[in-house]
């Protein structure tokens, strides 16, 4: 391979993320490669396929080798191919050998996250001091919303060199109207406490007290799954459970749908609601969401709630008993997502390197 002007680092190809890297490459060409760290999903929570990748890329653990063999193996990757930028998606051993080597060679680094202040402070003091040292000696800084951008600035980011690129996915499908849903709420995720899968059944047992006709579409799995279903079922609620659905048709059940609940305690951002609101569907979550104040929007598309049922019992009946409002927030909804595309995400993301270069005197 000839030498790269940009290597991106991260973990694994993530649907969406490689969406948008394959449009990124088509316009970058031969300047723009990625390392994953991770060749499938199998040491994640995830159980997503890994996706047809259309752009230049290596995975650096096909062999299932220990995480300092992958270290050494992507710090000689990096300095045979020797490109001008370093891009990081994490602050991990891979991440952190990558930041060393652009320290060693003089090579310009440049963060990319998703996260914000929430959760990086509920880590340990070793990783914020991680994440102190590597962002005040990187020059340039990607981010997916204003969250990321604060918590950037908090731990030394310089401000006029922060980028937003949004997480996105393809939006081509047609909302169904209100009238044609044929379950009220849908919860989508992994059934684990830090999504509240209980919370969710609690609310519903709390709506159905006063919506008797209230059907759930429950999507997704994990631990709490079987606690989750016996409840649904001690409370004589009218559910489906599908289980894992494939990125692929997961807006084909969405589709079928009124009202997305997120009630999660901390979440870097929220593709659910991504999901959810390109088909019309109002979103209700808490603060805790990275997409809550910023895709989401209090009173306009959804409700940003603290985890109280009895106030999420209070929005969500505002909603299904009232299909007017439910109208125009869903209509709101898909004006809301209109700047969430793949192709924004990627001009966006290619905008924010030609502009760190350029501050740095990088001619790509």
């Amino acid at each position: 391979m000839n030498h790269n002007k940009i290597i991106l680092i991260t973990n694994v190809p993530a649907p969406y993320r490689a969406k948008q890297y394959d449009i990124i490459g088509k316009s970058l060409g031969k300047k723009f490669f990625i390392l994953y760290t991770q060749s499938d999903f199998s040491t994640t929570k995830l159980t997503w396929d890994r996706p047809q990748l259309e752009h230049q890329h290596y995975f650096l653990n096909e062999n299932r080798s220990s995480n300092i063999k992958i270290a050494v193996r992507l710090f000689y990757f990096l300095k045979e191919n020797d490109p001008e930028i370093v891009i990081t998606s994490g602050f991990n051993l891979l991440m952190s050998t990558s930041f060393i080597y652009s320290k060693l060679f003089k090579k310009k680094h440049i963060v990319f996250t998703d996260s914000w202040l929430q959760p990086v402070n509920q880590l340990s003091w070793l990783n914020r001091i991680i994440r102190l040292i590597v962002i005040k000696n990187s020059v340039g800084f990607i981010c997916v919303g204003k969250k990321g951008r604060e918590y950037l600035i908090k731990y030394g980011a310089n401000s006029n060199q922060i980028f937003i690129s949004r997480l996105a996915d393809e939006i081509n499908y047609i909302a169904k109207p209100f009238e044609e849903k044929e379950f009220d709420l849908v919860y989508c995720g992994q059934i684990i406490d830090r999504k509240q899968p209980l919370f969710f059944v609690e609310v519903a047992n709390e709506i159905s007290q006063h919506y008797p006709a209230l059907r759930l579409l429950i999507i997704g799995t994990g631990p709490k799954e079987t606690e989750m279903i016996e409840r649904l079922k001690n409370y004589n609620i009218d559910f489906k459970f599908v289980g894992f659905v494939t990125p692929k048709l997961l807006k084909e059940f969405y589709n079928k749908a009124k009202i997305l609940l997120f009630p999660t305690l901390s979440d870097p951002w929220g593709m659910v609601a991504n999901d959810a609101l390109s088909l019309g569907i109002p979103v209700i979550t808490t603060p805790n969401a990275g997409c809550a104040d910023d895709l989401v929007v209090d009173n306009y598309n959804g409700f940003i709630v603290k985890l109280d049922k009895d106030l999420w019992k209070e929005k969500i009946l505002l909603l299904l008993k009232n299909s007017d409002k439910y109208k125009i927030f869903s209509e709101n909804s898909l004006e809301s997502i209109k700047e969430f595309t793949l192709e924004k995400a990627a001009s966006d993301f290619i905008y924010a390197i030609n502009e760190i270069s350029n501050y740095n005197g990088i001619k790509l």
